[in-house]
């Protein structure tokens, strides 16, 4: 039974991703989870032609580590 959810606890459809030097490169299109107490999957949609080799597709723990370790700037929607 796939869930579709609108947020989480970390981030919420519409949150836009930018690169190291502030250029934006995606945005949260979906979250769904595949079963109660799995990861998240976020869907992302990419602003320009694939420059990287980044999946569309992202579990909550990979999305981190972009955000924390490859430099990518989290900017949360407002609600």
């Amino acid at each position: 039974m796939v869930q579709e959810f609108t947020s989480t606890k970390d981030f919420s459809v519409g949150d836009l991703f930018l690169n190291p030097e502030g250029v934006p490169l995606c945005f949260i299109v979906k979250i769904t989870q595949h079963r109660k107490g799995a990861q998240y999957e976020y869907q992302l949609e990419y602003f320009r032609e694939r420059a990287y080799s980044h999946r569309t597709y992202m579990n909550t723990l990979r999305l981190k580590d972009k955000v924390n370790y490859w430099g990518w700037k989290h900017i949360p929607v407002v609600k």
